[in-house]
């Protein structure tokens, strides 16, 4: 059983950007969910590289993982991994943003939802590597921590692979 929760990145980890309340309550929400679900793997969309952006050793959810003795998997692609499968990076779909609307900053409603737009384009790609990341464990009790985005999109994957899941 794989049990999907969102989350807003900023919550994902306690450096740069981050938003500590927000963290402290994700950190609750996996110990606790963790014990009520029986969860054995705690797997997340976040990367090793997205803790060295954040300026920080290990997410929250791996730290949680770790304590509880859990394993964990970071399930988003690094650059390299990402340049492999054709996933532009953060900073290339930003200076996308800025080339098609002329804009020197990204800043405001319109250039924000552009991005989006852009990213979007690439979250099957994403979405089938976290699936192959996760597959050695379709008979564990999994919680998959991601980005709003990816709920219905990557629910509907699992689904068509066989796996049973559950909004938590």
């Amino acid at each position: 059983m794989i049990y999907i929760h969102r989350v807003n990145h900023n919550t994902q980890h306690r450096g740069k950007g981050s938003n500590l309340e927000g963290a402290s309550m994700l950190e609750s929400f996996v110990e606790s969910i963790c014990v009520e679900k029986g969860i054995s793997v705690v797997a997340e969309e976040f990367s090793t590289e997205a803790c060295e952006i954040s300026d920080v050793d290990a997410s929250v959810c791996h730290q949680v993982a770790s304590r509880m003795q859990l394993r964990h998997l970071y399930c988003d692609p690094i650059s390299s991994e990402r340049a492999k499968l054709g996933i532009p990076s953060q900073a290339d779909l930003v200076a996308q943003v800025k080339k098609d609307l002329g804009v020197s900053v990204i800043m405001g409603k319109d250039s924000n939802e552009y991005y989006d737009q852009l990213a979007a384009k690439y979250h099957c790609i994403r979405e089938h590597f976290w699936l192959a990341k996760l597959a050695p464990y379709k008979r564990d009790n999994v919680l998959f921590i991601c980005g709003i985005d990816h709920i219905g999109s990557f629910s509907e994957m699992l689904a068509k692979h066989c796996w049973q899941l559950e909004s938590v």
